[in-house]
């Protein structure tokens, strides 16, 4: 299928979920709450977001089911300063302003978190005044992964690199977050946001690193520029959506719903 920008999608709404008041998808934003819970905005929250199903759950029992069947997944938020992504452990279930992505594997975090989906997520998210919004439908569902989801090999070297990396970024992060490392901060400043503003040396480097392994499995020279990383995803996309015969002009994709 394609996008309503022209950019075709990969049937990768399996793996991310939101809720969409038009149709019912498997792209939602989950979320949890008590249908005859006492707190007001609970219960404000619960009639924003939508219905609740059998248990007084907003989370669908087959979306829940996805989730639960891992011991970890991927999450960021809707609305950030920085696109960051973080494990999240079962049984948490995240609220309606959190995007979760259902895989628990080092390399597809260390894709989500790499410069070349970063630029792809801002070139086509939306934002809300200064704050850059993930919209799963055109950030995720159309961004070219080096291997189709579901089809990379965990043995291959370039996937176990891109892991590699992922888990040493998240490893210093964590670090930091307890107490360890500049920048040197109190316990309660030390959150990821207050860190991507100081960008220290460490994280930096943590970064290139877990770009060049992602660039190396794509292919590329580790030397590109914004423009050309987009450039080169966007040909990527179009090439796979010409393989699937999933092309077609911008006039024809502006049919489609929601």
């Amino acid at each position: 299928m394609t996008s309503h920008d022209g950019h075709a999608t990969f049937g990768q709404s399996i793996l991310v979920w939101k809720h969409r008041k038009k149709k019912r998808s498997n792209i939602f934003y989950p979320t949890i709450t008590s249908s005859n819970t006492s707190n007001r905005s609970e219960r404000h929250r619960s009639r924003l977001i939508g219905p609740t199903y059998p248990g007084g759950s907003i989370v669908a029992p087959d979306q829940r089911d996805a989730i639960a069947r891992l011991s970890r997944f991927i999450a960021t938020p809707t609305l950030s300063k920085y696109r960051l992504f973080v494990w999240f452990k079962n049984p948490t279930l995240p609220d309606h302003q959190i995007v979760v992505i259902a895989r628990d594997d080092d390399y597809f975090f260390g894709i989500l978190h790499s410069k070349a989906h970063e630029l792809w997520a801002l070139r086509l998210g939306t934002s809300l005044e200064d704050r850059p919004r993930y919209t799963p439908s055109t950030t995720f569902e159309t961004f070219p992964f080096p291997w189709p989801p579901g089809h990379e090999d965990q043995s291959d070297p370039k996937v176990q690199a891109i892991a590699e990396a992922a888990r040493e970024l998240v490893q210093l992060r964590d670090d930091w977050l307890a107490g360890n490392g500049p920048p040197e901060l109190p316990l309660e400043k030390r959150t990821l946001t207050n860190l991507y503003n100081a960008r220290p040396d460490w994280l930096d480097q943590a970064h290139t690193r877990l770009d060049a392994a992602v660039f190396h499995a794509y292919g590329w020279p580790h030397a590109l520029t914004d423009d050309e990383i987009l450039a080169r995803l966007l040909a990527l996309n179009l090439e796979r959506a010409a393989g699937q015969g999933a092309v077609r002009t911008e006039a024809e994709a502006g049919g489609d719903e929601e």
